[in-house]
């Protein structure tokens, strides 16, 4: 009898845990729909997710850039690309009275992650759920997360007096296309634009601005080991299908270190140059060595030159190296 009664309890408080657990899971539930919802509404003028994209006559939105160069490698001129890595940061102003909405309702649900009172970090799951910049960059070949394993991307809402701005970090990696000219190489100077833009939202809507003056700041570790790299940036528009959009753009001047060609190029062929000319102290009788020495030479001086062939992509002009 006293077995049956325990076995009773234990059932009833079963149930009652999982009904005590559904009613939380439900609660948790609507509490992150109604998150979810603000976010989706949390959108600067003039987007509206609810009512679609239009145009109306009011000043463009102002999406404030800076991008931080980790690294840059894998210069190939024979595919004419290269890899960039970076940071990319994008803010822009939004509702005061949406954002403090927001904060708050934030605060009490625990919401997203380092929540204060005047700042919200979202996370990067919930990024989906907010209008972002959809900034494109023109003449990428590859664009990709560098860390498949980890978050990449987080948004920060700041409230700062009577302001309230949304700050938009990611971290990419883009395989970008250069079109080069090799026609003074190995001296050759190459300067390769990166282009960021929107991907649909013309001027009229979205406008993009260099948020500091001055060159873009890189990694101070960063070298390379063939090239002295120059960096600007700039502003300018790009007008295509009927659309004029806005455009930022930084340029990657190459200048070529000339010291690896003197010690794998030029270094060798005069040295077998020089050796060519041991034949004119061969006697005159010798003729089988003088013609093996001169063949040698120039067996030497074709495989020294198909080397530098192999760098470059197939071209119809000359270039510096085949005159030296």
């Amino acid at each position: 009898m006293l077995l049956n009664i325990q076995i009773i309890l234990a059932a009833s408080f079963i149930l009652r845990y999982i009904q005590i657990a559904a009613t939380c899971m439900e609660d948790c539930k609507d509490n992150s729909k109604s998150i979810h919802q603000k976010l989706i509404n949390f959108n600067p003028p003039p987007f509206s997710t609810s009512e679609g994209l239009s145009y109306k006559k009011q000043i463009p939105l102002a999406v404030y850039t800076e991008i931080y160069l980790e690294d840059l490698n894998s210069f190939r001129p024979v595919t004419m690309d290269f890899r960039l890595d970076f940071f990319l940061k994008h803010h822009w102003s939004v509702p005061r009275n949406t954002c403090l909405i927001l904060l708050d309702e934030a605060r009490e649900k625990h919401f997203g992650g380092g929540i204060t009172s005047k700042s919200m970090i979202i996370k990067a799951k919930e990024v989906k759920h907010m209008w972002l910049p959809d900034t494109y960059i023109g003449n990428s070949k590859v664009v990709e997360t560098p860390a498949k394993d980890s978050s990449t991307s987080f948004i920060i809402i700041r409230s700062v007096g009577q302001q309230c701005t949304v700050e938009y970090t990611l971290r990419l990696a883009a395989i970008v296309s250069c079109q080069m000219d090799f026609k003074h190489y190995p001296v050759d100077i190459q300067v390769c634009p990166f282009n960021l833009r929107s991907f649909s939202y013309p001027k009229e809507m979205v406008i993009y601005v260099w948020d500091q003056e001055g060159p873009p700041p890189i990694n101070p570790e960063m070298r390379m080991l063939r090239h002295r790299v120059a960096i600007s940036k700039g502003k300018s528009e790009i007008h295509m299908l009927n659309m004029t959009y806005s455009m930022l753009y930084v340029n990657l001047t190459f200048e070529r270190d000339l010291a690896h060609h003197l010690i794998q190029v030029f270094t060798p062929s005069a040295l077998i140059v020089m050796l060519s000319w041991l034949s004119f102290w061969l006697g005159a009788d010798a003729t089988a060595g003088r013609i093996t020495l001169c063949v040698t030479s120039l067996l030497a001086l074709i495989t020294q030159f198909s080397s530098i062939r192999r760098d470059l992509p197939p071209l119809s002009y000359i270039h510096a190296s085949h005159l030296s």
